[in-house]
């Protein structure tokens, strides 16, 4: 699935993948941490969570099947954002 093309810079959604693709990045560094005895097994957790909710929204936007809540839950992402660049 070409993504890029579905998803420009401009797009929020875009931002979305980007997040997605960087906890699973930050997910395997805990990870690589976490076997040489240097990491805790938290971040490795907390890391593969926000991973999995950043892949869940995306799908569940890009299908059009938001709920209430994940629509809560994506807005306040966004808000976060932006207040936090």
């Amino acid at each position: 699935m070409k993504l890029q093309d579905k998803l420009p810079k401009a797009d929020p959604r875009h931002d979305l993948l980007v997040n997605a693709f960087d906890a699973y990045q930050r997910t395997a560094i805990a990870m690589k941490a976490n076997e040489q005895g240097r990491g805790q097994r938290s971040d490795v957790t907390v890391t593969i969570g926000t991973a999995r909710l950043c892949k869940h929204l995306l799908r569940r936007i890009l299908e059009g099947n938001l709920t209430p809540e994940e629509k809560s839950l994506y807005y306040a992402w966004r808000k976060g954002l932006r207040e936090n660049p």
